[in-house]
């Protein structure tokens, strides 16, 4: 989906901003995190498995890092981005 479609325009934003604004503020990054990954699926199709994997890892990762410290934080930290840099290639 390209962002001067049609569909973007008067669909995805529409309904976007009418459901963000009647739904809880504690449910408004979930919702957010949701309609980003199906816009992406809309677009790049079974592309969006890469994404959704690369969202699991950091989040994990973002937990491990919370619980290190250290050398061992630097390595980890490391490790992570050199897997994100790897996703992209």
């Amino acid at each position: 989906m390209v962002f001067s479609s049609n569909i973007f325009i008067f669909g995805f934003i529409p309904v976007f901003f009418s459901l963000y604004f009647l739904i809880p503020r504690s449910a408004r990054n979930a919702f957010l995190l949701f309609t980003s990954v199906i816009f992406y699926a809309y677009g790049a199709g079974p592309v969006v498995i890469v994404l959704i994997g690369s969202i699991v890892f950091n989040y994990f990762t973002s937990l491990l890092l919370q619980k290190t410290e250290g050398y061992l934080k630097r390595f980890v930290f490391v490790i992570a981005v050199l897997i994100n840099v790897g996703a992209l290639a």
